[in-house]
């Protein structure tokens, strides 16, 4: 099963598109998220949902969706 990339894509900042974030996929929805939510202990409080449930399913494979190596502190 592979992934497919977003029909309606976001507009990220020049930052994120210079550190490879691909507009394409999950990951850069959850970055305009980021920027346009007050972050509070909800936010965190989701950010840390995620990586449970990455450990939970070790077998998803993160960068398929977007997520760089470095997902979990560029979002919080």
């Amino acid at each position: 099963m592979s992934n497919v990339n977003l029909s309606k894509t976001p507009s990220l900042y020049k930052q994120y598109l210079l550190q490879g974030i691909s507009n394409v996929r999950v990951f850069s929805t959850l970055m305009c998220l980021k920027n346009i939510l007050l972050i509070d202990r909800h936010w965190f409080d989701f950010v840390d949902l995620i990586d449970t449930l990455f450990e939970k399913y070790p077998h998803v494979k993160k960068e398929l969706m977007g997520f760089p190596d470095d997902w979990k502190s560029l979002l919080v």
